[in-house]
């Protein structure tokens, strides 16, 4: 009898922590000065990002905050914008009231100042995440050719890899127009996540380097119809199988990316994340320029 006991205790146990914790409704501001040589989207995104952060480390105590506060935010740098996603913030941000983020925007010498005021969910990060590698890489599917900054008509890769073998989706929210576009599972899959293996180097978005030799591979070249255009790259990871967003693709468009908006795509994240506790989440944000 006590070992049943102490079994169900177990399962417990573990079902509790594979559960995520009820989400917290948070609202904060926070105040961004760039320099001269950031365009208003560049300031706005560090200033978001900043405003989330800061909401986190207000609801819950962060052990190790200043590796992400003390990086040079003067630029948009892949290293500061992927330390939100990472183990040093005790919370995550989940999902955004609508109606924010709200931004106020001033001039200092030609400065941008940009006060950011935003309201929505963080929840307690209490599961083990996985501390995967993902980075974007321009024009080349080699690491050496890692990169965040694009010109239009660059071609862009995506190195991943991963400690445990598990399943995969790779979003790009096209912020200017709400366009959340499916860039992994590829068109062609019939599946809604991609499944990898455990240490194992993928070069996304490479036919020369694709995973099989029936894999039919999507490759994707950047464009900006705007002098400076910011968008995010967004990867989820979880050890076990999840449902994916609903996506639409025009039939008549056999070059068409499935894709959603980015309201939607926002809703069905937060649900993903506050239901378990597994998903690993880790956003770039890329800059295109026109040339």
């Amino acid at each position: 009898m006590k070992r049943i006991a102490e079994t169900l205790l177990m399962v417990l146990l573990l079902y509790s922590g594979m559960m995520a914790q009820k989400p917290i409704r948070v609202k904060t501001t926070y105040t961004y000065e760039g320099n001269s040589n950031e365009s208003p989207a560049e300031a706005e995104e560090i200033a978001l990002l900043r405003a989330k952060i800061q909401a986190i480390e207000e609801t819950f105590v962060t052990t190790v905050s200043e590796s992400a506060s003390s990086i040079n935010s003067t630029q948009l740098d892949e290293d500061f914008f992927s330390s939100y996603s990472n183990s040093s913030l005790k919370g995550e941000w989940i999902e955004t009231i609508d109606g924010y983020p709200k931004f106020k925007y001033e001039f200092n010498d030609r400065r941008p100042i940009v006060t950011c005021t935003i309201e929505g969910y963080v929840k307690e990060i209490t599961g083990i995440r996985t501390e995967f590698e993902a980075v974007t890489l321009k024009n080349s599917p080699n690491i050496r050719f890692t990169s965040n900054e694009f010109s239009d008509g660059d071609d862009m890769f995506l190195y991943f890899k991963s400690p445990i073998g598990g399943y995969l989706n790779i979003f790009l929210l096209c912020l200017d127009d709400d366009t959340a576009l499916c860039l992994l599972p590829y068109k062609e899959s019939k599946d809604g996540t991609y499944r990898v293996e455990a240490d194992k180097e993928y070069f996304f978005f490479s036919k020369e380097k694709a995973n099989n030799l029936h894999e039919l591979v999507d490759e994707y070249t950047l464009t900006a119809e705007r002098p400076v255009e910011v968008n995010e790259v967004v990867i989820i990871f979880s050890p076990d199988k999840f449902n994916k967003v609903s996506l639409n693709l025009k039939e008549e468009d056999l070059t068409a990316i499935k894709e959603t908006s980015i309201g939607k795509f926002n809703k069905w994240l937060a649900k993903l994340q506050a239901k378990y506790n597994d998903i690993t989440l880790n956003k770039i944000s890329i800059k295109i320029t026109s040339i």
